[in-house]
This record gives structure tokens, C-alpha cells and sequence, in this order.
């Protein structure tokens, strides 16, 4: 790679494609990626905050484009842009448009910034983009669809198919063109107006199979502004399909229609006949069918290449570009948690930086947040279709972070949850990714990782799994090298290197300038000490008090010294007001809660003179900058942390007293020169070891393709974009609110009927009735 290139050249593509991968916006997406673009993708159904009433709301991209620096919004199939809350400035905007319609839509919902560039179909007139002084670039209409490959050939039987959009008149000579062939035919329909039952779900693969499986597809004449998009479907399916075009002029009757259908499809069957095929000409397989398209091949790919071209055309001249190089990484991101979000940050940057043109896709609990917050696009680990896809396109597949200990498998079914539909960054679905990106020969690093506890067998099963597909674990410390090696993985498999943290960095920040300003403290006389906690199994229902007295006695013997309590997790607020609440000396107590701003956060942890911790990343922080740290060990990657920085002195148990922790605390604070010294000669062996799991990943992805190369221009698709058992839930979930709606709806009858009775009961005639019944009822009563 040449380290002088710029990066890769990144675009944001907004769409909603009708036609799934046959639209005109995926085609676009498939030939820019494989030209070594870039191409974040978002349509209203993967990110359904992004849009409201089909028009983006680009300042939530903000993040996205400052880390990427992102060459263009391209935006498709009808959306639109509103900049207006955007913060930085938005880069080129682009209206990618297949039919006039959905052109006037795009721009006349734009707010903020207009676009400057139009891409729409040969033969398009484009009134509205020139109307506004846009440039026009015209793309093919003919798009290349040979590498598709329709894995299950006999889903459909073949049929009858239109591309266009429904008129009455267009829908009876459909029916007409139907009756000429066998009876049973399927009629299938793309575009608005047709009955439902020749509609088809165009999404992802949908259109492909259903259009694919077309022995007559049918070419009305087109009105001004729709022929290149009719000519465009209508290309498709006869690459697809090698389908026969039925093509009525505006006088044509159903008679003709039927006729012609009729002849059309009985030279299928002579010219199968004739090849000696073994395949019916109706119901014969979709690769039969498409040697009939072949002669098309000098035109096959017009539209790939024009949008590349028109790609090419927004970008600075003479500049170089990496082709992009995809690392996706799973970790325990989205949810806030500082120091899993400020590992992901730190190894988007880093890749970026030593290996230009890589781009960082999060694995998230939380994809919304991850991309808000971080800039980083990210798919859940429950989305398989989506995962699948983009590990194909991977240089390498990376696990970060301290996800190998037992507690998250205690909530699972233990080593089977593998197998499950919904998987979480656990053991389980940790076990699920690396399977997954092994199938796609998709080399995986357990980057940084730490471990422990880890003594669970189903546990210890999974980890050895990983190292049989060939992971490799880079383990931030001995005991977690030692951890991982008696899961029985390949000694050759594990090595032990440092917390991917030690390569990041901090500056200062606005944010925390103002903190010190509003709290009225100085920050080079002030002694902040950095308190951090958390929540967890091992919290005694004492420990608030405990902490509370010992911040007390410091603060009593040092009239400098500021506590402030750092909220790295939402989570850490009750605990840290539970300490407050408990302490008599308050004056000088403060908190300090940076939100999803992580650079505050490194910032304010980096200005503190000294520190008691229980968060891992607190106190690797502190230990970063030379600062001296109080630990408490909560868990085995606290204690080794501290071991391998030399400051076993000053790691203290959980149930340490109040007195051993104002102790400790006050020679971090006392003797701080001297022990700033000893945590830098442990910090600088720990950067080293940091550096080099650094230099081994940068060869690694450097000895990969980039992503343009890596699934061969094989593309197998399959029908369905879920799981079978997602697909069962959703059955379930639909007969369950069917139920529920009947049982409403009874209950709703009830209650009617019962308020008619009262309303009966409450009516003059029924007063009147029961009046005149009385007498005669007692009189009975008596004589019996």
C-alpha cells in the first residue's frame, strides 16, 4: 500500500430500492464498491431513524463524515436530504434518479444545501434538475446482472411478467396475454397499480427470483419521462431470464395478446427442441434461459460503468486512492460503556491511519448509537444476512476488548446458544461471528482481548472452537494468553501482546476546559483525584460506606484535593451517589459525566493528579499518563492490568477497609513523582507489546485484498433475507395479534351488547312495560 495515498474514497448512498439488488440504486452500490469505493449504505428499512417520511436527516451522519471525510451523498429511488442540523459541512450532494417522478421528489423535499450533480437514465429529460442548474450525467440503462446467480432454480415456475406501472387498460391486456398460455401461468408485476395478486415483494432478492423466472415478459409503450426506467427493468429480466418481449403497440386487443403470447412461447419450445435442452421451455431452469441474452454482452454493463464514471467526475483530479480495505469488529459497543467505545475509536483510527483505505464496520449491540456517536457504520450481530455480507468483503475480522469471562454465558443455554437467532457479544455469539467469518475465509484476530474469569466448561469449549477455525488470539496480558492456552487452542495461535488503549491518544477538549471553569477550580493547582466505579456482582452493601469514609479522611488531611467521580457507564451514577450521600465532606466533591463525548472523557481522565478505580480503562488511563492509580480488583483483568504497569502496591481487594484505601490514596498522592516514574517504566513495556499486536494486524491486513476482490464476482442469492427461524417468530408474532385483535373484537362486541341491555333497561317503553307486568305477575304469584 503506498502510505502517501489518500484514503479511500468514501460515499454515502441513501436509497430504497424497490427491485432489491436489481435496482438501479444497488447496481450502483455493486459497481462502486467494486471500483474500491467506499459505500455506506441506508435505506429506511436497516435505519429507520435516519429517515422521516422518506427524507434523511443528515446531521445524524455528522460523525460519519468527519472520521471518513466523505467524498459525496448520493441520494436515490425518490429520497431526499434535509442539512439544515448538520454540523459539519456536508460534502457534494447527488440525486441518483431512474424516472422522472422520483427526480421532482428528491428535489423538491431538499432542505439546507442543494444538490449540484444529477445522475439519471438515458432518455430521461431531467426538466426539474435543470431547472435549478444542476449538472445532468446520463447513465446506461442497461445494466450488468451476469453474476448473479440464483441459488434456488426451482422456487417458481416461469411466467408472465411486466416491469411497468399498471393503467386499467395495460391491466386487462395482462389478463388477455395470461389466457394464451398454459392455464396456471403466474402473472408477476412490478411497479404501482396492479392487483395484488400479481405483486411481488421486490426486496433483496425478490425481484431477481421473480422476475428470473420469466418465459414472456410484456413492453407496453412507454409515456415521456418512463421509457429508460421501463427499458431498464425490462433489460434486466431478459438477462435474468432470457425472456421473450411481448411488445404491444396502443391499438393492441386481448385477442392479440393472447395470440401473441401464445406464438411466443411455442417458439420457446422449438428452439428448445432444436438446442436439445432437457429443460421445458416454461418451466426450465433460470441458467438455460439467460443464453438467450447473450447476445446483448457489448451493451451488458453500460450503467456500472457510467456510474463509475460519474463517480469519478466529483473527485479531485490527479489525486491517488487506496481501493478499500473492510475491517469489520465485534465488541460490546453502542451501549456507552467508555472503554469499549474508545477501543473501537481508537482502532477505526489507527487502521485508517497505517493502512489507508481501511474502514472500520462495528459489530454493535446498539448500531444506531455506534454510528451517531462514533462514525462508525454498524450492522447487529443478529442481522446474519447483513453480517454475512460484509464479512465476504473483509480484509479481516476483528474481536476487541475483555469479552472472553463466564458471566455472560450464565444467561444463555450455554454452548448451544451458538445456534441461537439472537446473539449478544457473550462467549456464544462471540463463538457465532468467528464461524461465520471463518465460512467466508475471512482471517480472525481476537484483537487486544482479555479474558477471565473463564472457568465454565461450555465456556472453555467455545474459546477452543474459535482456535479450530483458525482465530487468533492477541491477548492483552499473560493471564489471558494463559487463559486462552488451556482452552487447548494452537500454541502458534496465541501470543501475548498489550490492550489495544496503550496506541491510542487524547487531547484537550472544550468540554473539559469548561468543567474546570463552571466547577471554579484551577486545573494545574487543584489535586483532582479521579474517582471511578461501578456496579457489580461482587459490591458489598457495605462498600458505599467504606469508600465514603476514606474520601473523607483524604479530603479532611489535604485542603487542595478535589474528589470528582467519573461516569464511564450511565450505570455508574447510582453507586457514586450512594458514596456521596454517605460522605460528610462534600464541599469539594464533584462529577463529571462526558455523555458519548469519549475524547472528554480521556481528556478529564488524563488531567488528574491521582485516582482510585475500579474501571479497568480509568485506570489504564491515568496509568498512560503517568498518574498514579488506587485499584480495586474487581475482577482478574483489573489485578493483571496492575501487575504488568508495576503498580501491584497500589491494587487493594474489594473488601479492602476504609482506612487501607485512604492510605493508599494518600501515597498516590504523597509520593506521586515517584510512583508516576515506576507506572511509566511499566507503561512503556506495555506500549511496546501494544505496538507490535499493532505491526502484526497492519501486515496482516496489508496481505489481504481489498474489498473490491474478495468474493470473486460470485454473487448466490437466496431467497429469503431472514433466518427460517426469525421467519417462524414473525408467523407467530402475526397469528398472535390476529388473536388478540379477535379477542378485541369480541370483548368490543360484548361490551356493546351489554350496554344495549342497559340502555334497554333504562327506556321509557321498558319502564313502562315492566309496570304494566307487575300486577299481573304478583296476582299470578299469589293464587299459586
Amino acid at each position: 500500500m503506498d502510505a502517501n495515498a489518500h484514503g479511500a474514497r468514501c460515499l454515502v448512498l441513501l436509497a430504497d430500492p424497490a427491485l432489491g439488488v436489481i435496482s438501479p440504486s444497488w447496481r450502483a452500490k455493486e459497481a462502486l464498491e467494486e471500483a474500491g469505493y467506499a459505500v455506506f449504505w441506508f435505506t429506511p428499512r436497516l435505519w429507520p431513524q435516519l429517515f422521516a417520511d422518506g427524507v434523511a436527516q443528515l446531521g445524524y451522519l455528522d460523525a460519519l463524515m468527519r472520521r471518513w471525510a466523505v467524498d459525496a451523498v448520493v441520494v436515490a429511488d425518490g429520497l431526499s436530504i434535509d442539512t439544515s442540523a448538520c454540523v459539519v459541512q456536508a460534502p457534494r450532494l447527488v440525486v441518483l434518479a431512474s424516472r422522472e417522478d422520483e427526480l421532482a421528489r428528491s428535489l423538491e423535499r431538499m432542505r439546507g444545501a442543494a444538490p449540484d450533480t444529477c445522475w439519471v437514465l438515458d432518455g430521461m429529460a431531467a426538466p426539474a434538475a435543470r431547472e435549478l442548474g444542476c449538472t445532468v450525467r446520463t447513465l446506461g440503462t442497461v445494466p450488468d446482472l451476469s453474476a448473479l446467480d440464483l441459488a434456488n432454480e426451482i422456487v417458481y415456475p416461469r411466467g408472465l411478467s411486466c416491469g411497468q406501472e399498471a393503467t386499467p387498460e395495460r391491466i386487462e391486456l395482462m389478463r388477455a396475454a395470461a389466457q394464451g398460455m398454459p392455464e396456471g401461468t403466474p402473472v408477476r408485476c412490478a411497479g404501482e397499480g396492479w392487483p395484488d395478486e400479481w405483486r411481488f415483494d421486490g426486496a433483496d432478492a425478490g425481484a431477481a427470483y421473480a422476475l428470473g423466472f420469466t418465459s414472456i415478459a410484456v413492453r407496453f409503450p412507454s409515456s415521456e419521462g418512463r421509457s429508460a426506467y421501463d427499458e431498464y427493468v425490462l433489460q434486466a429480466t431478459k438477462q435474468l431470464a432470457g425472456a421473450d418481449i411481448l411488445r404491444p403497440d396502443a391499438g393492441a386487443t386481448g385477442a392479440w395478446m393472447a395470440e401473441r403470447a401464445a406464438a411466443l412461447l411455442e417458439s420457446r419450445r422449438v428452439r428448445a427442441s432444436i438446442a436439445s435442452t432437457a429443460d421445458d421451455a416454461l418451466f426450465g431452469s433460470v441458467r438455460a434461459g439467460r443464453g438467450d441474452a447473450e447476445g446483448m454482452h457489448a451493451a451488458r454493463g453500460g450503467f456500472e460503468r457510467s456510474i463509475v464514471h460519474a463517480a469519478e467526475a466529483l473527485g479531485v483530479e490527479g489525486a491517488s486512492f487506496e481501493p478499500c480495505r473492510v475491517a469489520t469488529v465485534l465488541g460490546y459497543v453502542g451501549c456507552g460503556n467508555f472503554g469499549d467505545e474508545y477501543i473501537l475509536s481508537t482502532i477505526a483510527e489507527r487502521l485508517e491511519e497505517r493502512c489507508p483505505g481501511t474502514v472500520s464496520v462495528a459489530v454493535s449491540e446498539n448500531p444506531w448509537h455506534t454510528l451517531v456517536h462514533r462514525g462508525v457504520y454498524a450492522i447487529a450481530l443478529a442481522s446474519k444476512r447483513e453480517l454475512d455480507g460484509m464479512l465476504a468483503r473483509s480484509s479481516v475480522a476483528l474481536v476487541m476488548a475483555g469479552l472472553l469471562f463466564d458471566q455472560g454465558i450464565r444467561w444463555t443455554m450455554g454452548k448451544a446458544e451458538i445456534a441461537s437467532s439472537v446473539l449478544h457479544s457473550d462467549i456464544p455469539g462471540i463463538a457465532a461471528f468467528v464461524e461465520l467469518a471463518a465460512l467466508n475465509d475471512t482471517p480472525v484476530v481476537l484483537y487486544g482481548i482479555g479474558a477471565g474469569p473463564l472457568e465454565r466448561t461450555h465456556s472453555k469449549r467455545l474459546v477452543r472452537l474459535m482456535g479450530s477455525l483458525g482465530a487468533r488470539f492477541v491477548c492483552r496480558d499473560e493471564e489471558t494468553a494463559r487463559l486462552v492456552s488451556a482452552c487447548d487452542v494452537p500454541a502458534g495461535q496465541v501470543v501475548r501482546r498489550a490492550d489495544v488503549a496503550f496506541t491510542g491518544s487524547s487531547h484537550v477538549t472544550e468540554a473539559v476546559d469548561s468543567w474546570f471553569a463552571n466547577q471554579e477550580l484551577d486545573p494545574v493547582d487543584t489535586d483532582l483525584i479521579v474517582v471511578s466505579l461501578r456496579e457489580y456482582e461482587n459490591v458489598s452493601d457495605d462498600f458505599a460506606e467504606r469508600v465514603a469514609r476514606a474520601c473523607d479522611r483524604v479530603l479532611a488531611s489535604r485542603p487542595h484535593a478535589h474528589l470528582a467521580f467519573a461516569m464511564l457507564d450511565a450505570a455508574d451514577r447510582g453507586i457514586s451517589d450512594r458514596v456521596v450521600e454517605a460522605m460528610s465532606r462534600i464541599d469539594r466533591v464533584h462529577l463529571f459525566s462526558a455523555g458519548d463525548d469519549i475524547d472528554a472523557m480521556a481528556d478529564f481522565i488524563g488531567r488528574a493528579t491521582a485516582g482510585l478505580s475500579m474501571r479497568y480503562h480509568a485506570s489504564l488511563l491515568m496509568f498512560r499518563g503517568g498518574i498514579p492509580c488506587v485499584g480495586l480488583g474487581y475482577l482478574p483483568k483489573v489485578c493483571a492490568l496492575y501487575e504488568e504497569a508495576r503498580m501491584g502496591s497500589s491494587l487493594l481487594a474489594m473488601d479492602a477497609s476504609a482506612d487501607e484505601i485512604a492510605d493508599a490514596l494518600g501515597r498516590a498522592l504523597d509520593e506521586r513523582e515517584a510512583l508516576a516514574r515506576v507506572v511509566q517504566e511499566g507503561v512503556a513495556n506495555l506500549r511496546g507489546l501494544a505496538r507490535q499486536g499493532e505491526d502484526e494486524l497492519v501486515e496482516l491486513v496489508g496481505e489481504t485484498s481489498p474489498a473490491c476482490e474478495q468474493d470473486n464476482g460470485c454473487h448466490e442469492l437466496y431467497l429469503y433475507r431472514e433466518a427460517a427461524s426469525d421467519r417462524m417468530l414473525v408467523d407467530e408474532r402475526r397469528r398472535a395479534e390476529a388473536a388478540e385483535r379477535h379477542a378485541a373484537d369480541v370483548k368490543r362486541e360484548l361490551a356493546e351488547a351489554r350496554q344495549r341491555v342497559v340502555d334497554l333497561e333504562q327506556s321509557n317503553s321498558y319502564r313502562i312495560g315492566s309496570a304494566l307486568m307487575y300486577l299481573p305477575g304478583l296476582l299470578k304469584h299469589r293464587r299459586q
